[in-house]
């Protein structure tokens, strides 16, 4: 009964957790996400599981942004970066990322857990200084 109840509070925790987090499997398709990512993007599950995080995307990065974070990740290793994407109202944020490779048992990604906080009013402060 123990681990079962450790794990209905890991549970209760992320769906409770402030910043938006997505778990995709090793495509980038998205297999779960929590309230936070919904409040952040306005895209609620039924619309992102089985989708990529492309569907976000602002425009505003090049291939070679992407690329090198896929590489990253790609490796086993957590990227952690500053994106601007597209909420599904089409307004433009700025997200403060970190993603986590899940290792399977050849120590191959077989997950990518992505935390995500929006710090668009921090970089409009930081501007207007």
């Amino acid at each position: 009964m123990e681990v079962e109840a450790a794990l209905r509070l890991r549970s209760t925790a992320l769906e409770a957790a402030a910043n938006a987090i997505a778990i995709t499997d090793s495509n980038g398709r998205f297999q779960w996400i929590n309230p936070a990512f919904t409040t952040l993007t306005g895209y609620t599950a039924e619309e992102v599981l089985g989708q990529t995080p492309s569907l976000l995307r602002s425009g505003l990065h090049d291939n070679t942004f992407y690329a090198n974070l896929w590489q990253t990740i790609s490796a086993g290793n957590v990227w952690q970066g500053e994106i601007i994407n597209r909420r599904k109202d089409g307004a433009l944020y700025t997200e403060e990322q970190m993603i986590t490779p899940v290792l399977d048992a050849n120590n191959q990604p077989a997950y990518y857990i992505a935390i995500k906080h929006d710090i668009s009013t921090r970089k409009t402060a930081e501007t207007k200084l």
